[in-house]
Parts: C-alpha cells; structure tokens; sequence
C-alpha cells in the first residue's frame, strides 16, 4: 500500500525514519518504507520500471519527485526529462497496441501532421508529431525479433 507522502514535511519526516532505520541496520524495514513512501528517489527503481516497459508506473514515480510543492515552475531540465519521459511514453505505447487500430487513432487524433506553415512555425513539434506517425507504420520490434531469428 502506498501512502500519500506528497507534503515537504510529511517527505521530510519520512526521511527521518529511514535515516533511523538505516542508523541501527533495520535495512529490510527500511527499503519497504523507502519503496511504500517513495520518500527518496531511487534510479535503480526507475531503471527497473523502464526495462520492463511500465510507462505509466515510470511516469506517476517521476512525477511524484518533478512536481514542485510551493507551487514553482519547474526548472528548465525537467521539463526536459518529462518531455523526454513522454515521448518515451507514447513510443511505448505505439510498440505494446500493435495493430490496434484504435490507439493507432488516438495517436494520429493527439498529435496530428502539422501543415506547412505550422510545421514551419514550429519545427520541433511537426518533427515529433511525424516520428510518432512513422513508427505507426513500422512492424512491432517483436515481428522484426521473429523475423531476424527466422534467418
């Protein structure tokens, strides 16, 4: 069960009970509450939920640590990363519903190909708008797995 550790003073009394755990070796105990609180960031988890392609998981953990509590706007950077997270995200997303011509919809319905002239207004988000497009229209990375190993 996760608890709502989501206030600067619940996290920091949260901290405070691990350092305690951790100070007299309850290490077991301390990784459960680490891992049920999400108090600390821990990019071995995060590498765990990436390889194994929990997307959604991936983004309600990072999210939890990427949004400000006094209501500051986020830093450069991580608005980068979440952007990157996101696009990840999608990308995922288009791989697992392979062939499932409803999110194939929702893809092309969320992030349509841009004109010309707002392609050329913004050239970023025409160019990521036309790599999801793209990668509608390869095979699933398992049929190219399948295929390779039929060689």
């Amino acid at each position: 069960m996760l608890y709502a550790w989501n206030t600067v003073g619940m996290k920091l009394c949260a901290r405070r009970v691990l350092s305690f755990l951790r100070r007299y070796a309850l290490e077991a105990t301390a990784h459960e509450f680490e891992r049920q609180t999400a108090a600390v960031f821990s990019p071995y988890h995060l590498d765990f939920l990436v390889m194994s392609g929990r997307w959604s998981d991936v983004n309600a953990y990072v999210y939890d640590f990427f949004t400000p509590l006094d209501g500051t706007p986020r830093s450069s950077e991580a608005s980068a990363f979440l952007m990157c997270l996101h696009v990840y995200t999608v990308l995922g997303g288009i791989d697992a519903a392979a062939g499932d011509e409803r999110h194939a919809k929702g893809v092309r319905t969320m992030y349509p190909l841009l004109d010309a002239a707002a392609a050329q207004s913004k050239p970023a988000v025409a160019s990521l708008h036309a790599m999801f497009h793209r990668e509608l229209q390869r095979p699933p990375r398992r049929e190219i797995a399948e295929s390779l190993s039929d060689m």
